[in-house]
């Protein structure tokens, strides 16, 4: 009986149909180490193989195999939104409805508009085609939602996994948006000291001219009074009138042409920084942002200047 042992058990063993060796798709339990003990870093890299595993059996459309990883990938990194894309479709292909409703559903409220739209409407899509054909079952337990917040801006759908923690990433934007306003708000405040200090500068000129005006003598020689001009007493010295006549003239138009340049400048940035805003918050296209609608000078009772600026919102 020994010897006829080895040979039966190989007949045995050829017999049976090759699916029966084959390695069924591991579930979650089995492939997952827990995400708890796991470094942001390790759930990176964990999310990684997985995704390529999934991609790489949708590839061969074997969606039912390709779900779970696809699903052990976003559970690891859920903000990743297009994550939750990838399971609701390959759910989808296998008219797994409930998990497909689940995942889509999510995708369409948290995803980016701007960045999603084409995957949206075929998410969409899907949704409407879920709803008419009515396959879901009223006793499914729904997904447990992770936590919606994003942990990075690339689209994930090219390339979902081509960044590190994200969150670095993220904040680097919000700081480039926020960006425009800051220096746009730091250069109007600049422009306007400008246009102050040049409006300033003007009405000292004037004050000096009139100062000057007043120690003028038409009828001698020098055009100013006779007098002692070696400036040795408190009395006005029309050289040094004259000399900071000048002075605060070429300030004041300095300052009125740097500071309105500026003032201009940072209207334009607040503008821009308005515009975007306004459409990431998908406002309404008739609005428009904040503009200037008027910059000037302006002339001051009793002398001197300033600079008047109008914005429209």
């Amino acid at each position: 009986m020994r010897r006829l042992s080895a040979p039966v058990a190989l007949v045995l063993s050829l017999a049976l149909p090759a699916t029966t060796f084959a390695q069924q798709p591991l579930s979650a339990a089995n492939l997952l180490v827990a995400p708890e003990e796991m470094s942001e870093e390790e759930k990176m890299e964990k999310a990684k193989e997985l995704y390529i595993a999934a991609e790489g059996l949708a590839a061969e459309e074997n969606w039912i195999a390709a779900v779970p990883l696809y699903e052990q990938a976003y559970q690891l990194v859920p903000g990743k939104h297009g994550f939750a894309l990838k399971v609701g479709i390959a759910a989808y292909k296998i008219d797994d409805c409930d998990k497909a409703y689940d995942y889509l559903t999510h995708f369409v409220t948290y995803g980016d508009p701007e960045k999603y739209g084409d995957k949206i409407e075929e998410a969409n899509g899907m949704l409407a085609d879920i709803e008419q054909r009515q396959c879901r079952t009223t006793t499914a337990e729904p997904e447990p939602e992770p936590e919606p917040e994003p942990v990075a801006d690339e689209n994930p759908l090219e390339n979902p996994l081509d960044q590190g923690g994200g969150g670095g990433t993220k904040d680097k934007k919000e700081k480039g948006k926020n960006g425009l306003l800051v220096g746009g708000a730091v250069m109007l405040g600049v422009g306007v000291v400008g246009l102050g200090l040049g409006g300033a500068g003007l009405g000292i000129a004037a004050s000096t001219s009139r100062e000057l005006e007043t120690l003028a003598s038409p009828s001698s020689t020098t055009g100013f009074s006779v007098g002692d001009y070696a400036c040795r007493n408190d009395q006005p010295c029309p050289p040094d009138l004259e000399a900071k006549k000048d002075t605060w003239k070429v300030i004041g138009f300095v300052g009125l042409g740097v500071g309105g340049a500026l003032a201009v400048t940072g209207v334009a940035l607040i503008a821009v920084h308005a515009s975007k805003k306004k459409k990431a918050a998908g406002a309404s296209a008739s609005r428009r942002g904040p503009q200037l609608t008027g910059l000037g000078p302006v002339l001051v009772p009793g002398g001197g200047a300033g600079a008047s600026a109008t914005l429209r919102f």
